[in-house]
């Protein structure tokens, strides 16, 4: 009775596809324009932003520091050296293009940011190809790029510099080539070095490499041995040459670091903390409970019909590394970025004109999707402008001239330091907190340090004194640990806040 409450006898099954196929051709339309102002609203922010702190957290630092060491022929500086503490669980390919970057500008900010724009650039270029390629239109290519930028994740990655977006772009380039139904020796060995790099830029993007060498491996078991032997290979054989050009710092860095406070009875937290990080994604924008659940349909009717391509394996496979990489204490909202990605590709493969072609309504409701979500992060961005600079936004000039001459400085976030033209006293002060933990550092130093007032400034992401800090409890928690912290609190009093940036001097002059 339902369906006939709503049937017209005088609408053949001709007329309703018709009739379908107009409103997924409006739908085309609307999202590929929806997806053209979303590109260029992203841009314009990302140039606006280039010079200021926004976006800009200790995370940052740590890649603007380690190239600003590598710039200073320090290839991994030392765990501890002279009272400067480092420690890192980052692989090298990220920051070596900064430190490139900072050849061409001066300014280690600005060439980090660059970095981030050539990153996200190269992913939305490899994501509009992958499409393209998938249905046959260009138009779809931007559709695609435009809701991967539509996730506020994405979107962030253009100011925020981190290493997700170049990992993305590399595994995804990787398996566009991996594609292809014929695998030649040059297109083989091509992606197997684009996914070594992934992974010598982010160590976690395994998913990329495993889902091409699977698919491969079914078309042609030679060719897919092939490509995990190779790659394989040349991960392994990258990362011991990145090993004995840093002394073995990064062996030393990795031993100690590479788990990042993970351990086996952290495992079942993983999917836990995934979801709350997809929640917490979810209130920026709407856009996760949109597309996720999606993709997530389209992967398992493709799994039903027998058609699971390299992208659906892709996203399967990148579920599990971020169930895995979330297990890990501190993981934040960036490492959301490939699996959203993945989740916008899977969702593109259901537009795919092979047999079974999807229907009318199918391709309506996709593309319906798409247009929300771009709607949706458009409105996001419209908010943002007519809100005024957020509070993080600032010169760093400002930062600068706060502290002014006193120095030295012990900053929580060693963007501070290096914009200084200084070498920063920690590199990461979730690493010293791990370090400290596991007795390579003694934490006792440094608080003894602060405790006698050697730094005429501490500068920190969060005021120690304020109990309604909102960054209080976590970093408390997760930086440089107890016996540190309460020295900072009970040895300095806070002057001002710039930006993100709480300003602290000491409480008295030093006890002789």
């Amino acid at each position: 009775m339902r369906r006939r409450l709503f049937y017209n006898p005088d609408m053949s099954n001709d007329s309703r596809a018709h009739r379908a196929a107009h409103i997924a051709f409006f739908l085309r339309v609307l999202g590929t324009g929806l997806a053209v102002a979303v590109l260029a609203a992203a841009l314009g922010q990302a140039v606006a932003h280039l010079h200021d702190l926004s976006q800009v957290n200790h995370v940052v630092g740590e890649w603007i520091a380690l190239a600003q060491a590598l710039s200073d022929g320090v290839f991994y500086p030392p765990l501890e050296q002279g009272g400067h503490y480092g420690g890192t669980r980052y692989v090298p390919v990220f920051f070596v293009l900064i430190s490139g970057l900072a050849k061409v500008t001066p300014d280690y900010l600005v060439a980090a940011k660059l970095a981030s724009l050539l990153s996200v650039g190269g992913l939305l270029t490899v994501v509009f190809v992958a499409c393209r390629r998938v249905t046959g239109h260009s138009a779809d290519g931007l559709l695609a790029a435009g809701a991967a930028l539509a996730f506020p994740e994405v979107w962030r990655a253009l100011q925020s510099p981190h290493a997700d977006a170049l990992a993305a772009a590399l595994s995804v380039a990787g398996l566009v080539l991996c594609s292809s139904e014929r695998m030649g020796k040059a297109r083989l060995a091509l992606a197997s070095l684009l996914f070594a790099l992934a992974m010598g830029t982010k160590f976690s993007s395994v998913a990329g490499p495993a889902a091409a060498c699977l698919t491969v491996f079914q078309r042609d078991r030679r060719a897919g041995l092939s490509l995990a032997a190779l790659t394989a290979g040349l991960t392994i054989g990258g990362l011991f040459s990145v090993n004995a050009l840093s002394d073995g710092r990064f062996l030393e860095n990795t031993r100690a670091l590479a788990s990042g406070g993970m351990s086996a009875g952290s495992l079942p937290v993983g999917p836990v903390r995934l979801a709350y990080a997809l929640k917490y994604s979810a209130i920026l924008t709407f856009v996760v409970p949109i597309l996720l659940p999606a993709a997530g349909f389209v992967l398992v009717r493709r799994a039903r019909e027998g058609r699971f391509s390299v992208w659906e394996w892709y996203l399967l496979f990148t579920w599990g590394t971020s169930a895995l990489i979330f297990a890990s204490p501190g993981t934040d909202l960036n490492h959301l970025l490939e699996l959203e990605v993945a989740s916008v590709l899977v969702l593109v493969a259901g537009l795919r004109p092979a047999a079974p072609a999807p229907s009318p309504v199918t391709e309506s409701g996709i593309r319906a999707l798409f247009a929300i979500a771009l709607l949706l992060a458009l409105v996001r961005q419209v908010g943002e402008w007519t809100s005024g600079p957020a509070p993080d936004a600032v010169p760093p000039a400002r930062i600068a001239e706060a502290i002014g001459d006193a120095q030295p400085t012990l900053s929580e976030d060693p963007t501070v330091p290096v914009l200084m033209g200084q070498r920063p006293f920690i590199l990461d002060a979730f690493a010293y907190r791990i370090l400290a933990e596991q007795g390579r550092i003694d934490p006792e130093q440094l608080a003894g340090r602060i405790r006698r007032h050697e730094f005429a400034t501490l500068v920190l992401l969060r005021n120690v004194h304020d109990p309604n800090d909102p960054l209080n409890a976590r970093f408390t928690e997760m930086h440089f640990g107890p016996q540190v912290t309460r020295a900072m609190a009970e040895s300095y009093r806070f002057e001002q806040k710039v930006g993100a940036y709480s300003i602290f001097r000491p409480k008295q002059p030093a006890a002789d």
